[in-house]
């Protein structure tokens, strides 16, 4: 345990040291003087560092690499690796360049399946590749068909230097496309035209290590979704010994007294089970990991409109029937064709009450004449909607389009795949997982561990940059412990402690990846709550109950004050209730409000908040969060009979360390899970 420490110790100085190193790996020129002996001697044992930890082929992070060094060769020289590193970059660099494009991927006999074939799954599967695996993926989708399009960030095709240089500029000079501006539309007519960021030559060092620092990064490039995915599966090819394409659905099991997951209709034992499935996947059902509703549902409508394209964003803040909403346009250059999603009423696709599915009494039910009834008024039913459904489409169009009506009637609309002509309307709301691994083989990636709106940033891109960082480092960890095993610096037992521990650092931290996307997206879900935090009014006086009532609301709003108010709403987004906010100006019945306040004498705070919003007795200011723990154990007691749980890695302030600063809090919604 001892050798252990130092080796640990060793680790922190070398991490404490500013060593994330700005070196790219896109060189290809050497200098005159790398054929000497000291770069001779860097050299092979950089060859022999990479022999031992794979993952570093594919982390640019040099404070791996350093503790690599330690770990296989000691202390002692570490100094003389570090400063050739420091003093010559683009020689290492160039020496890491030439190593990748030399020396052939050494198999490592073990086999890893991901079920999902888009971005995320194929990126996955293209670092597993790098490290010596062999990779099956399951996908029942055999063609690339769907028309999303999708803005990148520079971080994103920094990740994909690193795993492939090649790749990163093929997908930067065939497929992407420069961004030309960011546009914000107002509900009041303003407009704020923001340009991009220019585009630099990828740098796999400078990927961001969190989720929330990738998330500042603005986007520099545009994509179409298919071309992308077509584009990973093709270089994947180049593997074609390493990889394998299942054309079917995966179905996970856990194998029977064991924490291992194995796939149905397959033998084989997988090293890892990766799920990079969508945000309602079946596996992690099968799993036993939940998802929890963060956020109030907003029905949207998306698809896409045939018209030249010039490269923008655009975010159109509307108002309509006294409810704001949100209309944005992605569109890369020339595509030819723009991609569209907005908030919409469910009344303005509804078919009206001429339109009915109910069949008359004058048929007699079971026979073939009401069967034939019924079929002709669902038909009728179903054109009526998908007709309101293109009209609302082009008239949401239009204004971000500048087209008039009569202009959008002549333009093509598209759905949300290929060969679709009517747009998908879908419920959006914001989930996340109440774990990201579960057993010993099994994580999630993507949208799997949570999705949120894809106005303030894709899960494509969290799960492809900040979710594919934490699995490099998970990586990395798992091998720094089988050497330290293998050289007998630690115990079976102690291995086996400490990849638990590794394991759950990877949780926690694609959980907070995913989180730092949910913060983002609480201002676009909930657009007609002012900023702030939250505080509970007081009934009018004068009021039959007021002064009963207020007693009650006196004594939260000053614990909510003298805490942290915003921790109910962060707690709200993670945990088990429903509350709401429900816009109303005065108690419904007097007979209702003499039976609540009866009830709320026996009642936790936290249920006097939920009825308190249903009343509309609600208004909101801003406010900073500190911890959800606090507010959850000092200031809303819970019920015993309710018994309020909690995701395991909430519990545990170390694991996921929360200082929250949410200028824009929105909801009190909370789900069961």
């Amino acid at each position: 345990m001892r050798q252990v420490l130092i080796v640990f110790l060793v680790a922190s100085l070398i991490s404490f040291s500013p060593l994330r190193m700005q070196v790219s790996l896109m060189g290809t020129s050497l200098s005159a003087e790398t054929h000497s002996d000291e770069y001779q001697w860097v050299k092979e044992h950089f060859e022999k560092i990479v022999l031992n930890f794979p993952s570093i082929r594919i982390n640019a992070n040099v404070k791996f690499l350093f503790q690599a060094f330690s770990e296989i060769f000691g202390t002692y020289e570490l100094s003389r690796f570090r400063n050739f590193i420091e003093k010559n970059p683009v020689e290492f660099s160039n020496m890491r360049t030439v190593f990748n494009q030399s020396v052939p991927i050494i198999p490592n006999g073990k086999t890893v399946a991901i079920s999902g074939r888009s971005v995320v799954g194929l990126i996955h599967a293209l670092l597993m590749v790098k490290m010596g695996y062999n990779v099956e993926i399951y996908d029942k989708r055999i063609e690339k068909t769907r028309n999303i399009q999708w803005a990148l960030r520079q971080s994103l095709l920094d990740q994909i230097a690193s795993i492939s240089p090649e790749l990163a500029n093929e997908v930067m000079s065939s497929i992407a496309k420069p961004l030309h501006a960011s546009v914000h539309l107002g509900a009041d007519g303003s407009l704020a035209e923001y340009p991009p960021d220019s585009i630099r030559k990828p740098d796999p060092s400078l990927v961001p290590p969190t989720g929330e620092d990738m998330l500042k990064l603005p986007s520099v490039m545009t994509v179409e979704c298919r071309k992308l995915e077509k584009k990973l599966e093709e270089f994947l090819k180049k593997y074609s010994t390493q990889v394998t394409l299942v054309n079917r659905p995966m179905e996970i099991y856990k194998l029977s007294s064991s924490e291992h997951f194995s796939v149905v209709g397959s033998n084989k034992d997988y090293e890892e089970i990766i799920l990079a499935e969508g945000s309602h996947s079946e596996n992690r059902t099968r799993a036993g990991i939940k998802s929890v509703r963060t956020t109030a549902a907003r029905l949207q409508i998306a698809g896409e409109v045939q018209t030249p394209t010039l490269g923008r964003m655009v975010k159109f803040y509307r108002t309509e029937n006294n409810d704001s909403m949100i209309s944005y346009t992605m569109e890369t250059m020339g595509a030819d064709k723009v991609w569209l999603v907005a908030d919409i009423h469910a009344e303005s696709i509804e078919p009206d009450a001429t339109f009915t599915r109910i069949v008359s009494e004058s048929f007699i039910k079971g026979t073939v004449e009401y069967e034939t009834e019924q079929r002709r008024l669902n038909d009728a039913f179903e054109q009526e909607k998908n007709r309101k459904i293109l009209l609302e489409f082009r008239r949401l169009a239009g204004p971000l389009l500048g087209k008039s009506p009569d202009e959008m009637k002549k333009l093509k609309i598209g759905g949300a795949f290929e060969k679709s002509n009517l747009p998908s309307v879908f419920w959006l709301d914001q989930r996340i997982s109440t774990k990201a691994t579960e057993g010993d083989n099994l994580r999630l990636v993507g949208d799997a561990v949570g999705n949120a709106t894809p106005t303030v940033g894709g899960g494509m891109q969290i799960g492809a940059t900040s979710h594919l960082e934490s699995a490099k480092n998970l990586y990395f960890n798992l091998e720094l412990l089988h050497y330290s095993l293998k050289s007998r610096h630690i115990s079976l037992s102690e291995y086996q402690e400490a990849k638990i521990v590794a394991i759950k650092k990877y949780d926690a931290s694609v959980l907070q990846d995913t989180l730092s996307w949910h913060i983002q997206g609480v201002p676009d879900m909930y657009l007609h709550l002012q900023d702030g935090g939250v505080e509970i009014n007081r009934l009018p006086e004068g009021h039959q109950h007021a002064e009963e009532f207020n007693i009650i609301v006196d004594e939260l709003n000053k614990k909510l004050l003298e805490t942290t108010p915003e921790a109910i709403v962060k707690l709200s987004r993670i945990s088990a209730a429903n509350y709401y906010h429900v816009p109303s100006s005065e108690i419904k019945t007097e007979a209702g409000m003499k039976k609540w306040i009866k009830k709320v004498k026996d009642w936790a705070y936290h249920d006097f908040v939920r009825k308190a919003f249903k009343l509309g007795l609600v208004k909101w200011y801003k406010h900073e969060v500190e911890s959800p723990y606090h507010y959850l154990n000092e200031v809303l007691p819970q019920r015993p009979e309710k018994g309020l749980k909690f995701p395991s890695w909430m519990s545990n302030a170390n694991i996921i360390p929360y200082k929250l600063h949410m200028n824009r809090c929105k909801t009190f919604y909370r789900a069961d899970h």
